[in-house]
């Protein structure tokens, strides 16, 4: 039976806990399934900054950018993600103007 302690995270069998060796106990709750595709945004702007900031080895060509962007499950992630892009004005920056491509191909937009 899980742990019903108020203020700690249940235990189930798919969730890690691990000793800090102090008597104390850290969970660490399984990530559910369905979070899979809604961390695609972040990887998104990942590879956008190493396009800016990162070195030339470490760039990502647009057919990778288009892939991630075809994983996410939810095309509204994809639209306020590049309604920020424009909002902070980092449309202006080649990695995000591949990240605005990609979300546009993955969305099916002209």
């Amino acid at each position: 039976m899980p742990d019903q302690t108020p203020g700690r995270v249940a235990v189930g069998a798919r969730d890690q806990a691990l000793s800090s060796g102090h008597g104390k106990r850290l969970v660490v709750a399984a990530r559910p399934a369905h979070h899979s595709g809604n961390s695609r945004g972040l990887q998104l702007v990942l590879m956008a900054m190493l396009n800016h900031f990162g070195y030339a080895y470490q760039h990502v060509p647009l057919d990778q950018f288009t892939a991630v962007a075809r994983e996410c499950e939810h095309p509204v992630v994809l639209a306020n993600l590049c309604a920020m892009v424009h909002e902070f004005c980092l449309d202006e920056e080649e990695g995000f103007r591949l990240l605005l491509r990609a979300a546009s191909a993955a969305s099916g937009a002209p």
